[in-house]
C-alpha cells in the first residue's frame, strides 16, 4: 500500500478543502476546482487528490490506462454497504461477474422487457386523475423499482415498496461520492444491515418465482463458480440499487425540464403521435423516437445521475499538465464536462436539438459519458436507454405534467444527482 505521507504535490498547486466544502455544496466545490484548470491537485481531508477535467484525461483514466487507476481505497465505503457486486468488485472478480451477468442485458432479453415497461407505466398513468398533484420522484421511483425487480431479478415488490424504498433511501444517503472517499464507515452499518435483510428476503422469494432469462435464473443455470449466498446478494443488491436510483433521477429531471419548456414538450408529443398514433410503444419503435431520445440525452447531460467518478492511482502517471502520483485519489466529473462551454454551446440550456442532425453531436467522445466508460461502464446502459425512452413515450402519450409554481427543483448531489425533496406536478390530459 502506498504511504500517503510520501504523496506530495507542490504547495502552490494544491487547492485546500477549506476553501470550498464537498460535504455542504459538492457541485460548487467541483466547479471551484475546475476554475483553476484541467489538472488540479487538492486535499480531500488529509488525502492527496487530483481533479482531471479534460476528455482525453477521462479516456486515459477509464479506458487507455485503466489498470493504473483502480477502484481500490476510493471504493471502500460503497463496498462496505454493497459488498462485491459489479459496482465495487476488484478487477478480476468484476470481470468474472460481469461476463456472467451480461446475458441478462442482451438484446433479446431487453426486447422482452419492453412490454413490461410500457404496461407498468401505462397502469401508473391511468391511476392519475386530471388535476391530481403527483409527487413525480415518488411515482417514478415506485415504477422503476418494480421494473428492475421484475425484469432483472424476476420478482415483484409492489406490496413492499414502502419498506424497500425506505431502506434504499437510507443506504444511498450514506454514499456521497466525494465525502464517502474519506468518511468513517461506522454510519454505514445500520443502513447495510437493513438493506441486506430486505434484499435477502427478495432473493429468497425471487428464487422460487424467477422467470426464464432473469438474472437469478441465469446465475442458477450458468454460474460454474458456485458463489456464496453472500455473493449472490451482492450481485442482486448492486443491480437493484443501480437500476432503480439512476433511472429515477434521470426521468424525474427529464419530466421537470419538459414541464418548464412547453415548446420542447409539444415537439415530443408531435413525434409520439406521428410514430405511435394511439398505440403503445414497443422496442422496435425506439429507433424512430429520435426526438424523445434526444430529450433523455439532454436531461442526462444537464443532470447526469452519476456525476463524479473516483479512482485510486495504483502507480504514478504523467499527464500533459502534471504527474498524478501513486496513492492519489483521482476524480473525473460528468457534471463538469457535460456543462463545459468548450464542448457544448449554451451549456446550461435545455436543448435536445444538439443531439440531432446527420453529423451527430460535435463534442469529443469523453465530454459526455453519463454511463461511465471502459471496462467498468454501466452494464445496464442499453436497458437504461430503452427504459428511459419507453417511459417518456408512455407518460407523454397519457399525461401532461405541469409545474406547481415557478421554482425548478433544487439539486441534491448524493449517490446520484437527484432533486432535493418532492417534485410536485399537476396532472393534465
Amino acid at each position: 500500500m502506498t504511504d500517503l505521507s510520501r504523496v506530495q504535490y507542490p504547495a502552490r498547486q494544491v487547492w485546500s478543502i477549506r476553501r470550498a466544502s464537498p460535504r455542504e455544496s459538492p457541485l460548487e466545490f467541483l466547479e471551484t476546482l475546475a476554475d483553476r484548470g484541467d489538472f488540479v491537485p487538492f486535499l480531500l481531508g488529509r488525502h492527496p487528490a487530483v481533479l482531471l477535467n479534460r476528455p482525453d484525461y477521462v479516456s486515459t483514466v477509464l479506458v487507455g490506462e485503466a489498470a493504473k487507476f483502480q477502484k481500490g481505497s476510493a471504493n471502500r465505503r460503497a463496498r462496505h454497504l454493497l459488498g462485491n457486486g459489479l459496482l465495487t468488485a476488484d478487477t478480476d472478480l468484476h470481470a468474472q461477474r460481469r461476463k456472467l451477468i451480461q446475458p441478462a442485458f442482451a438484446r433479446p432479453r431487453l426486447d422482452g422487457c419492453a412490454c413490461l415497461i410500457v404496461t407498468r407505466a401505462r397502469a401508473m398513468c391511468d391511476e392519475w386523475r386530471t388535476g391530481q398533484i403527483v409527487d413525480v420522484t415518488d411515482a417514478i421511483g415506485a415504477l422503476t423499482l418494480g421494473l428492475v425487480c421484475e425484469a432483472i431479478a424476476g420478482c415483484s415488490v409492489d406490496g413492499e415498496f414502502g419498506k424497500v424504498k425506505e431502506a434504499v433511501s437510507q443506504a444511498t444517503a450514506s454514499l456521497d461520492p466525494l465525502v464517502s472517499l474519506v468518511a468513517p464507515l461506522r454510519h454505514v452499518r445500520r443502513a447495510r444491515a437493513r438493506l441486506r435483510h430486505i434484499v435477502e428476503g427478495l432473493a429468497s422469494r425471487a428464487s422460487e418465482q424467477a422467470s426464464e432469462g432473469s438474472l437469478l435464473s441465469l446465475l442458477d443455470a450458468h454460474d460454474s463458480t458456485q458463489p456464496s449466498a453472500e455473493q449472490r446478494i451482492d450481485d442482486l443488491l448492486t443491480i437493484l440499487l443501480a437500476g432503480h436510483e439512476t433511472i429515477t433521477s434521470a426521468l424525474t429531471w427529464a419530466l421537470a425540464l419538459l414541464a418548464l419548456h412547453p415548446e420542447i414538450e409539444r415537439r415530443m408529443h408531435e413525434e409520439l403521435h406521428a410514430v405511435l398514433s394511439e398505440r403503445d410503444a414497443t422496442a422496435s419503435d425506439i429507433a424512430n423516437l429520435v426526438f424523445t431520445r434526444a430529450v433523455l440525452a439532454e436531461a442526462l447531460r444537464l443532470y447526469p445521475p452519476a456525476w463524479v467518478l473516483a479512482r485510486h492511482a495504483a502507480v504514478s502517471h504523467q499527464f500533459e499538465e502534471g504527474e498524478v502520483q501513486a496513492g492519489s485519489i483521482v476524480l473525473v466529473s460528468q457534471y463538469l464536462l457535460h456543462r463545459d462551454r468548450r464542448f457544448f454551446d449554451r451549456p446550461r440550456s435545455f436543448d435536445p436539438d444538439r443531439w440531432l442532425g446527420a453529423a451527430g453531436p460535435a463534442h469529443p467522445r469523453f465530454a459526455y459519458f453519463p454511463f461511465g466508460a471502459g471496462g467498468r461502464s454501466c452494464i445496464g446502459e442499453s436497458f437504461g436507454w430503452m427504459e428511459g425512452v419507453l417511459l417518456l413515450a408512455t407518460i407523454g402519450q397519457r399525461s401532461r405534467l405541469r409545474p406547481i409554481g415557478e421554482a425548478f427543483p433544487a439539486v441534491e448531489a448524493r449517490i446520484t444527482l437527484r432533486p432535493r425533496g418532492p417534485v410536485l406536478m399537476r396532472c393534465e390530459r
